[in-house]
């Protein structure tokens, strides 16, 4: 997954990516960005994302959009957040696979 993530030549790349899932119909990316290019207007989430949607779009090759225009963004505030959030994505496909064999999904 990393290979399409930007570049780090376009100011565009995380700091760290600290857990990552891919769903069948979403992706959860829990990452840092680097203060000093933000805080310069080098990069910004928006960057990220934005890149990230179009190389995969292009490696998937199908010319047609494959992402969603928008995308939920949550700033992470304390280690217990960060602790939170990384549960939640690392736990997501198990809580799915649970719903699907109830019928919710």
């Amino acid at each position: 997954m990393t290979n399409h993530l930007p570049t780090r030549k376009k100011n565009r790349l995380p700091k760290e990516v600290y857990a990552y899932c891919i769903m069948p119909d979403h992706i959860h990316l829990l990452i840092s960005l680097r203060p000093d290019e933000t805080a310069s207007g080098k990069t910004s989430i928006q960057n990220v994302v934005g890149c990230f949607k179009a190389r995969t779009t292009k490696a998937i090759g199908t010319g047609k959009t494959v992402w969603q225009k928008g995308f939920y963004d949550h700033i992470v505030r304390g280690q217990e957040d960060f602790d939170s959030v990384r549960q939640y994505i690392q736990f997501n496909p198990y809580i799915y696979l649970e719903k699907k064999k109830e019928g919710k999904s």
